[in-house]
């Protein structure tokens, strides 16, 4: 976070193939979910071979950090990542699970810089 408030963070912008890192991400977070008895889905919808321009590090690293926090707050049940190109070659993320939610009366909170939504639901998990 600091290198982006002090303007010293850049992308790498390469060809990515989305169903390797995808297939990456299933495969750094399943041991996680098994763990913790939880059933994971990690899918990747879109045009065979499709490859886009991006810092594959970065786009990892944020799928990692919302599977993990989704997997982190679900004690029992699912969490699934579907991703999809749409026909107007934009990636479309959607992480479900059956956690504890986010009360829509701090939803306004999600992307505040280094916020916590809930310090309760923090200290029960074991994550």
């Amino acid at each position: 976070m600091k290198s982006i408030m002090d303007k010293s963070f850049s992308l790498k912008c390469e060809p990515v193939e989305l169903d390797s890192v995808f297939e990456k991400l299933k495969a750094l977070t399943g041991l996680q979910a098994r763990l913790k008895g939880l059933k994971l889905a990690v899918e990747y919808y879109g045009p065979e071979y499709s490859c886009v321009m991006s810092d594959e590090r970065r786009l990892l690293q944020l799928l990692l950090n919302l599977t993990s926090n989704a997997i982190k707050y679900t004690s029992k049940g699912e969490v699934s990542v579907v991703g999809r190109m749409s026909p107007a070659w934009v990636l479309e993320i959607q992480v479900n699970d059956t956690g504890i939610g986010i009360d829509s009366a701090a939803m306004h909170k999600i992307f505040e810089l280094f916020g916590l939504i809930d310090r309760k639901a923090k200290a029960s998990e074991t994550g």
